[in-house]
């Protein structure tokens, strides 16, 4: 099935089930990077902008292996784009990611006090595993890192990402690149975030 067929396809509430975006966010997403994506053959014919951040945005959602998010557009090309679109959206995070400045600061310390009563606290910190597909290659990995490095505590091989959060769903920063092994204290420890 086509990714623009898809976006008719599928109702609102089917569209963020199955691809965890609302259809107007993810049109906005796709105007973003527009400029930042190539067109690319799949088969012959050109793959468009829909087409591919649908193919990523299906890839991310349900955590699947390139191939199930390959079948949705029939390409065999889905390692390849995945990585384009994902550096495209990386390449914008700066844009979108930042920690709140002090009014904000205290406007987030009152909505978290108003709704659950928790004092004096703006932003929300945690840790998450980042769970690797597959086995990764030794060569794949960068300089300096070991596979038993990323062979994480939970049993399978990962990368340890911070995640700093608002009351109002935002990620505010990321720290991201650690070592499965890696534990949660170290890369706080390690943050530029405290603040």
């Amino acid at each position: 099935m086509g990714a623009n067929r898809i976006l008719t396809y599928f109702n609102d509430i089917d569209f963020k089930r199955h691809f965890r975006f609302e259809k107007l966010n993810f049109l906005k997403v796709v105007d973003l990077i527009r400029e930042d994506i190539k067109t690319m053959d799949g088969r012959g014919s050109p793959l468009t902008v829909v087409q591919q951040t649908v193919l990523a945005l299906a890839y991310y959602a349900n955590g699947s292996f390139q191939h199930t998010a390959g079948v949705i557009l029939g390409t065999k090309k889905a390692h390849e784009i995945i990585h384009c679109v994902t550096k495209a959206l990386c390449q914008r995070g700066k844009d979108f990611i930042a920690l709140p400045r002090q009014a904000e600061m205290r406007e987030l310390a009152n909505d978290l006090m108003d709704r659950f009563g928790i004092p004096r606290v703006a932003l929300g910190v945690d840790g998450t595993f980042i769970r690797l597909g597959n086995k990764p290659v030794a060569t794949d990995l960068p300089p300096g890192l070991h596979l038993q490095d990323i062979w994480g505590r939970k049993q399978f091989y990962c990368f340890n990402v911070m995640v700093v959060g608002d009351s109002k769903q935002f990620i505010r920063k990321l720290s991201v690149g650690w070592a499965g092994s890696t534990h949660d204290a170290q890369v706080w420890r390690n943050s530029t975030t405290k603040i």
